[in-house]
């Protein structure tokens, strides 16, 4: 099937390297219909590498050479890297975690008002230290038992904003869906929440300018201490 023309001006953008928001503001569509054109795009054999900067904006860069399309697969067309501008020397961030979707103590409230703080605020980044989803088991009462419905009311009802970026490790709870029916979160994060960058279970890396924050669920002995800051999840 040929592409659309919606699908040809978009590779345009994306080789004139437009972010994300000036993309959606040419093309007259929401972030989230970006996410969702970009997704059969790359179904069609279209790789872009994505780079996430400071102001929450994205730009996909198209991948034209052999070894840079190799390594974007083995990194599942991700990065863990907030690109800075020179001259800044300070970011400012929110971090959460144990959000637990699908379990009655949820608090999507907070969730809303977490990001009505950071656009009042000027941040444009969130750390997330995991269990986004309250998966297959739990010690509460759940509204949502069904992983598959708790991935799919995460992806549609999740909070957006074009200028934030939310930047996570899964847990324990989120990686049940994967071991109890085989559906990875991360994939369909990967696919339908570009704005949601979550790449590993239980530990991931953040690459700002020289230096590295760590994100870690659940701490055990096997972890290494990688960042200069480090922020923990599980506890509650």
């Amino acid at each position: 099937m040929p592409l659309s023309d919606t699908m040809l001006k978009l590779l345009k953008l994306i080789e004139e390297e437009k972010t994300n928001n000036e993309i959606c503001f040419n093309l007259n569509i929401s972030n989230r219909q970006l996410y969702s054109y970009l997704t059969p795009l790359q179904a069609k054999g279209f790789y872009f590498q994505r780079k996430y900067y400071s102001n929450g904006t994205i730009i996909y860069k198209p991948i034209k050479n052999i070894n840079n399309l190799q390594s974007i697969l083995s990194m599942n067309n991700n990065s863990n890297k907030i690109i800075t501008s020179p001259t800044e020397n300070k970011l400012k961030t929110l971090t959460i975690s144990d959000i637990h979707i699908g379990n009655e103590l949820q608090r999507l409230d907070l969730l809303s008002r977490a990001y009505k703080y950071c656009q009042d605020n000027d941040i444009h980044i969130i750390f997330c230290c995991g269990d986004i989803i309250d998966g297959a088991t739990t010690r509460g009462t759940q509204i949502i038992s069904d992983t598959y419905e708790q991935i799919e009311f995460l992806k549609n009802n999740f909070p957006s904003d074009k200028h934030i970026l939310v930047f996570g490790t899964a847990g324990n709870h989120d990686e049940t869906s994967l071991q109890h029916n085989q559906q990875d979160l991360l994939t369909i994060l990967r696919n339908y929440r570009h704005d949601i960058i979550m790449n590993t279970y239980n530990n991931a890396i953040i690459e700002i300018k020289n230096d590295n924050i760590q994100l870690i669920h659940k701490f055990n002995k096997n972890i290494n201490k990688e960042g200069s800051i480090i922020y923990y999840g599980h506890t509650h």
